[in-house]
């Protein structure tokens, strides 16, 4: 018989039972302590990754992280990374290349609360390019022979594998532009009324904006991330005035813009700046503004220059002409200066068509495709055209062909300046001549090119492509 009194034991049983609370407690910290973070998941836009620098992959722990631990991407491409809390960010400075598979794996990654180590990983593959032409209703399968359908079409052709589509028809369609969502195309009837057509590519639905009657719609401009799309509606005896839409809404327009906004009474040109609503308008005297259609903030001049090439892939920078060379606009530091060129003492004729690919961060020459001419210097008629990528390792010829295979009309890169579209059409003579200024013409192509491999992608028919907008 127990001589403890029930009290004793009440207190040893107390006793035992905090002790053993204490070492489970003990060794659920530890275990605790012990664990890696958990990858909850992965936060990325495959799209957005191959059209802008600066985009992210995020992985985000389910506790907070000290450690980076070892990042690798492959195919191997520049990056960098950073913690914020429970988020481990991967940046890439250059948009990534479309139609390829990605891995992203970070090993050895530490939280700030626990000694476990922790691998996160995740795939992912990036949209093929695409591009979209416009082909002549005069013209045949390429042949210039004047046996097509007698309507202009607007084609779809998927570059991974040339298969392609024709998504849009009409008695004559002057110009068009591309949101990826849908296709806006300024059209003319046989009987000669203007308007525009919305083309709704998931299932061919359209829509019709008319114009006012002697009202045309010129200079066709889209901002996908914005939902917007535009055009310069030009008026016999009237000021031009700039007229957006919200692809959402197209019962009437979301802003028109005039000389109260802005707007010179005659436009050359006009540009939406990369995934915004803001626009870049220049005047008839060649004087360039950035101008904010909401009303925000008022018009900013950005000096006089004689010509917009385009904005430089995946950047808020743009290339203009200038009577003494180019210069790059930089909107976000607004700083202007002058592009500096690459020697190219192997490439005989004229400087003549010019597209800028990238420029570097920190100055130096920048990345350009440039096409150049070559006359008979007796009657100055056209003998040959080609094409030169121009980088600072050096110059590659991308094309060659005398004058009679066709004239290079313009140079488009895709979104994240992988790919170069050559647009070639007939060479038909005098270029002041209204045939020659045509949107279209029977026979145009547009050959496509890799940058990056250098290597010919295919032909495409028709020209006018999406990409030089």
């Amino acid at each position: 018989m127990s001589s403890r009194t029930p009290a004793e034991r009440y207190r040893r049983l107390v006793i035992a039972t905090f002790s053993v609370l204490a070492l489970l407690l003990g060794g659920l910290t530890l275990a605790n302590f012990g664990l890696a973070p958990a990858l909850e998941q992965a936060r990325f836009d495959a799209t957005t990754l191959t059209q802008s620098r600066g985009q992210t992959v995020e992985f985000q722990a389910n506790q907070p992280l000290a450690e980076a631990g070892k990042i690798t991407v492959k195919p191997e491409t520049a990056f960098t990374t950073s913690l914020d809390d429970r988020t481990l960010v991967v940046t890439f400075p250059e948009p990534l290349l479309s139609d390829t598979d990605y891995t992203i794996t970070a090993t050895d990654v530490g939280g700030s609360q626990t000694f476990g180590r922790a691998r996160f990983e995740t795939s992912f593959s990036t949209p093929g390019s695409e591009i979209l032409t416009l082909i002549d209703g005069a013209s045949a399968l390429g042949d210039g022979t004047g046996t097509g359908t007698g309507r202009d079409t607007i084609r779809r052709t998927l570059l991974t594998d040339a298969s392609h589509e024709d998504i849009l028809e009409a008695d004559s369609i002057d110009e068009f532009v591309s949101t990826g969502q849908l296709v806006i195309a300024a059209v003319t009837s046989d009987s000669g009324i203007r308007s525009l057509i919305v083309h709704r590519l998931r299932d061919g639905y359209e829509e019709r904006v008319r114009l006012p009657a002697g009202s045309s719609a010129v200079q066709l401009r889209s901002s996908p991330t914005t939902n917007l799309f535009g055009f310069v509606q030009r008026t016999p005896g009237a000021s031009d005035t700039l007229t957006l839409y919200d692809t959402t809404d197209l019962t009437q327009p979301q802003y028109v813009l005039g000389a109260t906004e802005g707007i010179p009474e005659s436009m050359l040109e006009w540009r939406f700046v990369p995934n915004t609503s803001q626009l870049i308008v220049q005047s008839d005297k060649q004087a360039l503004s950035l101008i904010d259609p909401a009303g925000a903030q008022p018009p900013l001049p950005l000096g006089l220059h004689a010509d917009i090439r385009a904005f430089i892939p995946g950047t808020l920078s743009f290339a203009v002409s200038d009577p003494t060379g180019g210069s790059i606009v930089n909107l976000q530091t607004g700083e202007t200066t002058p592009l500096e060129a690459i020697a190219n003492p192997d490439a005989a004729g004229e400087p003549d068509r010019l597209a800028v690919v990238s420029v570097p961060e920190g100055g130096g020459p920048a990345s350009l495709v440039e096409s150049r001419v070559v006359r008979d210097p007796a009657t100055f008629a056209d003998l040959r055209y080609a094409v030169y990528s121009l980088t600072p390792d050096g110059a590659r010829m991308l094309y060659d062909r005398p004058a009679s295979s066709g004239e290079v009309r313009s140079l488009c890169l895709s979104d994240n300046g992988q790919y170069l579209a050559i647009d070639v059409r007939p060479n038909i003579g005098d270029a002041d001549t209204a045939a020659s200024e045509a949107a279209t013409a029977p026979g145009a192509q547009t050959l496509i090119t890799d940058l990056r491999t250098q290597k010919d992608v295919g032909v495409v028919e028709g020209a006018s492509a999406d990409w030089c907008l």
